[in-house]
């Protein structure tokens, strides 16, 4: 990016605020009912989250009601 680009980005989806503790496999189980779905939740906020081992409570990441898979642009 440039000097002075601005970063944006709009999210859809139910905002999950970050709690301590928390890992993408944590909050895939609270909002899925499975660990196994905390790829898609980090592919869907890969523009906030760039290495999934590392996410910080006090943000908010967000997730599709269905769990759905997102296409990457």
């Amino acid at each position: 990016k440039r000097q002075g680009d601005m970063f944006e980005w709009n999210p859809g989806g139910i905002p999950y605020p970050i709690k301590w503790g928390d890992t993408l496999g944590i909050i895939s189980n609270k909002v899925y009912g499975t660990p196994k779905k905390w790829r898609g939740i980090w592919r869907y906020n890969k523009p906030m989250i760039k290495d999934p081992n590392k996410i910080y409570a006090g943000f908010t990441l967000y997730y599709l009601e269905d769990g759905r898979e997102v296409a990457s642009p």
